[in-house]
């Protein structure tokens, strides 16, 4: 998707705010919010975003997009991050507020990500659909 991007390989760094590599491309982009998720919620996400905000920077932290091996594992690591000053969001809003508006180019795309997999959003492009196509007249 973005193939300009290089890979910061860093192995063996549990943290990713803890590579060198990793803090000098996110201070070359001059942007000070971050959007982050991670393998883990409790571990991969909660270090790395823990550590931005204490450098300074807005986190959002993308829990539904970072594993977790249970329910408490995962309420415990939002609360830290929470405590961190980390705002916890989800891939939906995310998405939407990157989004911004339908009639975008990539409206249609999303649309059709959000209609496979946000149950609700699909319930309501189905009844839009429904309530705005014409039915089709049997033949005479």
């Amino acid at each position: 998707m973005f193939p300009d991007v290089p890979v910061i390989d860093r192995p063996g760094i549990i943290c990713a705010w803890d590579d060198p590599k990793v803090v000098a491309a996110i201070e070359k982009t001059a942007r000070k919010n971050l959007i982050m998720a991670g393998v883990t919620v409790d571990v991969c996400l909660a270090f790395a975003a823990m550590q931005a905000a204490d450098a300074g920077y807005n986190v959002y932290g993308v829990i539904d997009a970072s594993g977790g091996l249970e329910v408490t594992i995962r309420e415990h690591a939002v609360a830290r991050m929470r405590d961190h000053g980390i705002t916890p969001i989800n891939w939906t809003t995310v998405a939407a507020e990157l989004q911004r508006d339908w009639r975008l180019p990539t409206g249609k795309d999303l649309g059709r990500v959000f209609y496979d997999h946000y149950h609700s959003y699909g319930l309501l492009v189905d009844s839009f659909e429904a309530a705005t196509t014409k039915p089709l007249q049997k033949a005479s």
